[in-house]
């Protein structure tokens, strides 16, 4: 029987186990070269438009795709709404 909100959690498992350790970050990051370019950009502003980093670092369409991609999995980049990126 459910009788307030913690129970609906429960019953449906939403429940949060525990709290999250948090993950240190690597002191030294290996990057390839149109990584660093990404990263340097990125680096210099708050946040920067898709668009515009395509500018920025001289790549084609492709190439920053699949390098905002491969960074975003790695967990350097965090993309927000809009095709707006920014350092994570």
């Amino acid at each position: 029987m459910i009788t307030c909100a913690d129970d609906l959690l429960e019953l449906m498992n939403w429940k949060e186990a525990g709290k999250k350790k948090p993950v240190q970050k690597q002191l030294f990051i290996n990057l390839s070269p149109e990584e660093k370019t990404v990263y340097d950009v990125l680096g210099s502003k708050d946040m920067v438009h898709a668009d515009e980093l395509l500018h920025l670092c001289n790549m084609t369409s492709s190439q920053l795709a699949s390098t905002l991609l491969m960074m975003e999995m790695q967990g350097l980049v965090k993309a927000l709404p809009g095709k707006f990126y920014r350092l994570d």
